[in-house]
């Protein structure tokens, strides 16, 4: 059976609930990336939906996920570096994935990137 990417694209893009958003991306992503990826978040999650470690043969990466449906993107991919920061997680990479458009995400990566040391990837509707 096949999905139609625009039914799908606009279900999903319809969900408001963060909470069942990210119930469904934290399903979906680990079925796609497979046991190295570990859910975490919910309340006091220090700024850590999932997380997964890359181990290579000199040194290893920790990913962090955040998983978002809100509008200000912007403003809460700074805020979560911040609170990581914060709480003193060390990590690699973030992944900024959200069921919005996100026009100019290379823009912003590369901003982000200069701004605050982080390098991320966004994972938008698209």
């Amino acid at each position: 059976m096949q999905v139609d990417k625009e039914a799908f694209e606009y279900a999903i893009s319809k969900i408001d609930d963060g909470y069942i958003f990210e119930q469904f991306a934290k399903d979906f992503l680990a079925a796609s990336l497979g046991y190295n990826f570990i859910p975490v978040g919910g309340s006091k999650d220090k700024g850590i939906d999932a997380f997964r470690h890359v181990f290579h043969r000199k040194n290893h990466e920790k990913i962090i996920y955040q998983l978002s449906t809100e509008l200000g993107h912007e403003r809460k991919i700074y805020a979560t570096i911040k609170k990581l920061k914060d709480n003193n997680i060390n990590f690699s990479k973030l992944f900024y994935v959200t069921n919005r458009k996100i026009n100019n995400s290379d823009k912003l990566s590369d901003d982000v990137l200069e701004k605050t040391d982080t390098h991320l990837t966004i994972f938008d509707i698209r």
